[in-house]
């Protein structure tokens, strides 16, 4: 997974780092807050938190997961705070031209702002973290 992959690297890259630590429990919950988002996938979405969540020896009765509804999520188009420090912009990727992942991923990266243009939180110094879950 992304999050395991995030930690690997932190380890090859910054062996003695132990400041970035993720917080699989808030991971599994944002995962299972949007388990609704695709549909067709939800089965297959829940058996991926319960895996985590017991690879993690978190008890999958401590996450809120919602039932599953065969509606289409309606998404308005603008950003959406997601918590301290987190935005998530929804866009119609039709009108924005995106054909493909390549074409997201470069508008994106023109939303998302330069590290040295980002203030540095509280007790992390010069260092940022970009980790989904990293308090």
């Amino acid at each position: 997974m992304l999050a395991n992959d995030a930690l690997l690297v932190r380890d090859l890259l910054f062996p003695h780092d132990r400041e970035t630590e993720l917080d699989f429990r808030r991971l599994i919950q944002s995962v299972a807050s949007s388990i609704n988002d695709r549909p067709g996938f939800y089965d297959s979405t829940r058996e991926a938190i319960e895996t985590l969540a017991r690879q993690h020896d978190i008890v999958i009765s401590d996450i809120a997961i919602p039932s599953v509804t065969n509606a289409t999520p309606q998404l308005d188009c603008g950003a959406v705070v997601r918590g301290p420090g987190q935005i998530s912009f929804i866009m119609d990727g039709g009108a924005l031209g995106l054909n493909a992942i390549d074409d997201a991923i470069r508008v994106a990266g023109q939303l998302t702002p330069k590290i040295e243009n980002v203030a540095s939180p509280v007790g992390l110094g010069c260092r940022a973290s970009t980790m989904a879950g990293v308090p």
